[in-house]
C-alpha cells in the first residue's frame, strides 16, 4: 500500500512500480488458473481450460520471478520437470509409429443417445508398455489445412477399451475387412477409399488420394453393398489375437480401440467426422496409468456407469484370456460386472466383446465365472435380458451393498469403479467397509 499512501491513487496500490506491477500480473496469472479450474469449465469448455492453464502458468512464473528473484529457486525445478515431461510426450506422440485404421460410429446419435464413436489404431509400443485399464491422450486435426495442425497442441485423455494383437500395415487387415484402407497419420473417409487402398508412406503427412498410383488397388464396398462397410471385422481379429499368454516381451504390434461418447465439443466433433466420413490427422500419446494387480485376488468386481465401462472392458478381457489360456498366476476365478446405462442402445457398442468373453470362458482351461448385470435406468418397460448378460434390470439403479454381497469370495476381492463422483464414492465406501482393495478412475475430469 506504499504507493497508495503516497499519492492516494488507487492504481498505485497495484502498479506503483515494477515490483508492484509484476506482482499484480503474476497474481492475475494464478487467478486465471483458479477461475478456469471449475468443473463446469473443464467439462464443457476443455480447450479454454487447457490453454488458459498454459498461458496462466507461464505469465505467473515469469512475473513472479521479476517480482522476487528468489522465486527462481522454487520454479526452476518444476519447470525442468515440465520440460522433460513435454519432451517425453512429444517423443511418444510424434516419433513412435501410430497408424490409424478406422474411425466409425459405434452407436449413432439419436434423440435419446448422444452417440459413441470407435477409433481403431495400430501402436508400435503398446505390446511392451500397455496394461489393462490404462489410457492415452489423443489429438486430431482436420486434413487439408495447414493451420489445423495447431490442434495437435490440444490433447484429450481417453481410456483404451480393447486391444488386439496385430502387425502394422494395410496387409495385416485386408483379410479381415475389405474396408481397411490406411493412410499413415490420416483417417480417410469411405468416399476416398472407394478410389483404392493406399498404404502408409511417412509418419509426417497424409498423402493425397492419387499419390500412390503405383500401389495395388482394392475396391471398397459402398454402404449400400455392405451394411458393415464402415466396420472392421474385429471378431476375427479378436480371436486371432488371443495369445496363450499376454507377455510384455512380445514384440508384435498391438491394435487398440477407443470408444468415445459424444459428451463435449471435441467428442461431438469427432462423432460428426465419423458420420460424415471426413478425413482426420491423428496422434496418440501414451499409454499412462497404473498397473492394476487384479490377478492376485480371487474375485474381480467392476462397477461402471455409461461410457465408464471402457477400463473394465480391458480388465475383464485380460482376465478371461489369461484364465482360458491356463495362466496359473491369475487366481481370479469370479468376475462381477455391474453396468449402469440410461438406454440399452449403449450396450450394442460392446456386444461383440461380451460375446467373446462368454466364448473364451466356456472353453477356459482354468475355471472362471462371469456374473454380468446391466441396469437400464430410463427404459422401465423392458422385459428380456440383453444378450450376453445374466440379468437386466429396467427402470432402477443398483444397490451397491446388495450387489457386493452376492460375490462368493468375500475375503479376496478387488473392486474397480468408473463413473460419476457420487457413483464411485458409494462403491468405494462399500469396498472400504469390507476392507477390500479398490481402484477408481477420474471420470469427471
Amino acid at each position: 500500500m506504499k504507493g497508495y499512501w503516497r499519492y492516494y491513487v488507487v492504481a498505485d496500490a497495484l502498479f506503483y512500480d515494477l515490483e508492484y506491477t509484476s506482482g499484480t500480473i503474476s497474481m492475475l496469472g494464478f487467478l486465471l488458473l483458479f477461475v478456469t479450474s471449475f468443473s463446469y469449465i473443464r467439462r464443457n469448455f476443455f480447450e479454454i481450460f487447457y490453454y488458459a492453464h498454459i498461458i496462466g502458468i507461464i505469465v505467473a512464473i515469469i512475473f513472479a520471478c521479476i517480482h522476487e528473484v528468489l522465486c527462481f529457486v522454487y520454479f526452476i525445478p518444476v519447470v525442468i520437470l515440465w520440460v522433460a515431461d513435454r519432451a517425453w510426450r512429444s517423443y511418444q506422440s510424434w516419433y513412435i509409429p501410430v497408424v490409424p485404421i478406422q474411425i466409425s460410429p459405434a452407436v449413432r446419435k439419436t434423440e435419446k443417445q448422444e452417440g459413441i464413436v470407435r477409433v481403431l489404431f495400430d501402436h508400435g509400443k503398446l505390446a511392451r508398455q500397455y496394461h489393462p485399464g490404462q489410457y492415452v491422450f489423443i489429438a486430431t486435426a482436420k486434413k487439408g489445412k495447414a493451420w489445423c495442425k495447431w490442434q495437435f497442441a490440444n490433447w484429450h485423455p481417453m481410456t483404451i477399451s480393447e486391444v488386439f494383437r496385430g502387425t502394422r500395415g494395410t496387409s495385416s487387415f485386408t483379410a479381415f475387412s475389405s474396408n481397411s484402407s490406411v493412410i499413415d497419420e490420416a483417417i480417410t473417409p469411405i468416399e476416398e477409399k472407394k478410389m483404392g487402398t493406399l498404404e502408409p508412406t511417412t509418419h509426417e503427412a497424409a498423402l493425397p488420394v492419387n499419390a500412390a498410383d503405383d500401389k495395388p488397388e482394392m475396391p471398397i464396398p459402398s454402404a449400400e453393398e455392405d451394411d458393415n462397410a464402415s466396420t472392421l471385422n474385429t471378431v476375427y481379429l479378436r480371436r486371432r489375437g488371443a495369445a496363450p499368454s499376454l507377455s510384455s516381451t512380445d514384440s508384435s504390434n498391438m491394435v487398440a480401440s477407443l470408444h468415445i461418447k459424444a459428451l463435449g465439443g471435441f467428442t461431438r466433433d469427432l462423432l460428426n467426422h465419423a458420420d460424415q466420413n471426413e478425413p482426420l490427422y491423428f496422434k496418440v500419446d501414451g499409454p499412462y496409468g497404473p498397473r492394476l494387480e487384479y490377478q492376485d485376488y480371487k474375485a474381480l468386481s467392476c462397477f461402471a456407469a455409461g461410457i465408464g465401462i471402457t477400463p473394465a472392458m480391458t480388465l475383464i478381457k485380460d482376465c478371461v484370456e489369461r484364465r482360458s489360456a491356463g495362466v496359473s498366476t491369475v487366481i481370479t476365478h469370479h468376475i462381477q460386472l455391474v453396468w449402469v446405462v440410461r438406454y440399452s442402445d449403449e450396450v450394442k457398442a460392446f456386444a461383440e466383446q461380451i460375446d467373446y468373453w462368454r466364448e473364451r470362458a466356456h472353453a477356459s482351461l482354468l475355471p472362471i465365472t462371469l456374473d454380468l448385470t446391466v441396469y437400464v435406468t430410463r427404459e422401465p418397460l423392458g422385459e428380456d435380458n440383453l444378450p450376453g448378460f445374466d440379468k437386466t434390470v429396467y427402470g432402477s439403479r443398483p444397490k451397491i451393498a446388495q450387489c457386493l454381497d452376492t460375490i462368493p469370495e468375500q475375503k479376496s476381492v478387488f473392486v474397480h469403479t468408473c463413473g460419476s463422483d457420487q457413483f464411485m464414492t458409494n462403491v468405494v465406501n462399500q469396498a472400504v467397509s469390507r476392507k477390500w482393495d479398490y481402484h477408481h478412475e477420474t471420470f469427471e475430469f
